[in-house]
């Protein structure tokens, strides 16, 4: 007989319902987030399309934000900068 142990421990997740679609990104203020290799470039791939179909839509890159996030401190600055700059989306987890 054997004991097994599963090695990542329980997983307690706060669900919150997601944010409601947004219909027509012009005009949107839409921010880039994370620095993962690659990412700078597929972010402006990305962005290229998009203001192709929505000419009217601004581009804050993920340089304006925090290397990184995960202490509360980072958290807070984050989210200061999506205060300030006004964004309505975030694209993130992009990159290889």
């Amino acid at each position: 007989m054997y004991e097994v142990v599963y090695p990542i421990g329980k997983v307690i997740l706060d669900i919150k319902g997601l944010a409601p679609l947004i219909p027509d990104l012009n005009g949107k203020t839409i921010c880039g987030s994370g620095h993962s290799f690659e990412g700078d470039e597929a972010a402006d791939a990305i962005m290229d399309l998009l203001k192709k179909q929505y000419p009217e839509i601004k581009f804050i890159p993920n340089t304006e934000f925090p290397d990184e996030v995960s202490t509360d401190n980072e958290i807070a600055a984050f989210q200061r900068v999506l205060q300030k700059e006004g964004c309505d989306a975030v694209l993130s987890g992009i990159g290889a």
